[in-house]
């Protein structure tokens, strides 16, 4: 949210210009209303300052190292793996589960995304280390695949699934299939040595 209104350089007095122009960038914590605040008291312009953000975020949109972004996304397939260990569930006090891992991933990422911006707010030329960016990424993107598998599954059966394709569609044709199971399995709950019956057929047989 803005708080205050700039105070100087050309056209930085209409709080309507600078919401529209510098506003998006506010609301996606790309920067903040204090970092806008300084860019704008050094004398850019609303729209110089919009102007750097936009080569910051191009500069993100294309910054891609695919080696990097496998290398994220095995190391999240370990550490999903790892959740299950006893190492980590020996200590009540300090086991991790997944969502601790998709906050830590996400904090990592934030912080590039964050640095980029503001390397380019503040200098004019964005900054971004893509190798470091890109595995960031790929932890990122394997940790919200493993979502698709939510409840359904161990950690480690999802770091299995997950270590065996990168693929998002194919690991949405996956998910869907193990909860199609579940469901199945669900209604037809009772196993006999004749196969998994309904209720309604296992009461039949005792008249």
């Amino acid at each position: 949210m803005i708080t205050q209104s700039p105070h100087s350089g050309n056209e930085n007095y209409d709080v309507e210009y600078y919401e529209v122009w510098l506003g998006p960038y506010l609301g996606n914590r790309a920067v903040n209303d204090d970092q806008l605040q300084q860019a704008l008291d050094s004398g850019l312009t609303v729209r110089e300052s919009h102007d750097r953000l936009e080569d910051a975020e191009c500069l993100l949109m294309i910054a891609y190292d695919l080696e990097a972004w496998k290398r994220g996304w095995f190391e999240a397939v370990d550490v999903i793996r790892w959740l299950d260990s006893d190492e980590n569930r020996r200590d009540e006090d300090t086991e991790l589960f997944y969502g601790d891992l998709r906050e830590f991933a996400d904090d990592i990422y934030q912080q590039l995304r964050r640095g980029c911006y503001s390397s380019s707010l503040t200098t004019g030329a964005p900054v971004l280390d893509v190798p470091l960016y890109s595995t960031a990424c790929g932890r990122c993107d394997c940790l919200n695949a493993g979502k698709l598998f939510d409840g359904g599954l161990s950690n480690t059966e999802i770091a299995g699934i997950l270590r065996s394709t990168n693929d998002i569609k194919e690991l949405k044709t996956i998910a869907a299939q193990h909860k199609a199971v579940e469901a199945y399995q669900c209604l037809y709950s009772t196993w006999t040595p004749f196969g998994i019956i309904t209720e309604e057929q296992l009461r039949s047989l005792g008249r």
